[in-house]
């Protein structure tokens, strides 16, 4: 699995690495579930992927699967 600038063309669950614009480190590596509502386009909560690039940089890696209930450790 490689990062990528490319915005995703699934459903599913990643990897996202983002950095606002004019700064030279990353704020967060995190897991985001992109979903697409019915034939509309893939989007993050109510944000639309094309829309999140307007704060800065972001990598893609993914689509990664996500643990199973059963996978749950006491």
């Amino acid at each position: 699995m490689k990062w990528t600038h490319k915005l995703p063309t699934q459903a599913g669950w990643y990897w996202s690495r983002f950095i606002p614009h004019g700064k030279k480190r990353e704020i967060a590596t995190v897991i985001l579930h992109v979903t697409r509502n019915g034939a509309k386009k893939l989007r993050v909560g109510t944000q639309s992927l094309e829309s999140l690039s307007q704060y800065g940089e972001r990598l893609w890696a993914g689509p990664i699967e996500p643990p199973h209930a059963s996978d749950i450790e006491d």
